[in-house]
């Protein structure tokens, strides 16, 4: 059994307050890098609000997506604090910040590198939250000696499952170490290919012991959605590669 903690700070639960210290970790982090590379503290944080947003907003939009059936039914609940899907708020953020940073026609792939360098360290803050308060995104049952059970969780239950939030912190530990090495050593651009492609294969292989529905075609939304961001990192590392070439 896992020890499970519920407690509220300033009136927020636990794994929000958790995945805010991730947000934060990151901003930090990143806007470090960016200082070093002009731009000021007041741009940054304006960025980062705007980033916030962008989270927001695709995170919900997924859960929309994801739970349609029940948001038509209780759309009250469609502005809880509940309820955000990571996957649709990357990919908003990965768009926006796109945008925001072409505009400011600033070097769109140091800077993409950069954030995408970090966010293995958000993410696997975040799934700290997950796993001490067993918000339901651990994995199907088992009998591994390592299944733990969450009796007093957000969404408790007393079998063994696959503690699949500590999966995931494994593997982005992990990633952030090899992005970390390469981001010196390689073109601008292939951080971001590379963060792409390998949470997106790590991600779509854990949703197979994770307990999320199936969206279409036997696979779940999060699957889909990591197709996409595969998609994106190969075609991306596919440019650069031929723009090597040509250079």
């Amino acid at each position: 059994m896992f020890p499970f903690v519920k407690m509220d700070i300033l009136g927020l639960p636990l794994f929000l307050c958790i995945y805010l210290a991730g947000f934060l970790a990151h901003m930090v982090l990143v806007s470090r890098r960016y200082a070093a590379l002009g731009m000021s503290v007041a741009k940054c944080l304006l960025l980062y609000v705007y980033v916030f947003a962008l989270s927001v907003i695709g995170g919900k939009a997924y859960e929309l997506i994801d739970n349609w059936f029940y948001y038509r039914h209780n759309p009250g609940k469609i502005l809880s604090l509940a309820g955000h899907g990571f996957s649709g708020g990357i990919i908003m953020v990965f768009l926006g910040l796109s945008l925001w940073l072409w505009l400011s026609k600033r070097p769109l792939l140091v800077y993409l590198d950069i954030f995408a360098l970090y966010l293995p360290v958000a993410i696997a803050i975040g799934r700290v939250g997950c796993l001490i308060t067993a918000d339901g995104d651990y994995g199907i049952p088992t009998d591994l000696p390592w299944g733990m059970t969450f009796k007093h969780g957000y969404f408790p239950t007393s079998v063994p499952v696959h503690p699949t939030p500590l999966y995931e912190i494994i593997a982005m530990a992990l990633l952030f170490i090899l992005l970390h090495y390469y981001i010196q050593k390689l073109a601008p651009g292939w951080v971001l290919a590379i963060y792409l492609m390998l949470y997106s294969v790590q991600r779509f292989l854990a949703e197979f012991i994770r307990l999320n529905r199936i969206f279409a075609w036997s696979l779940t939304l999060p699957q889909w959605a990591c197709i996409l961001q595969f998609l994106a990192g190969a075609l991306l590392a596919l440019y650069l590669a031929w723009h090597k070439r040509r250079d």
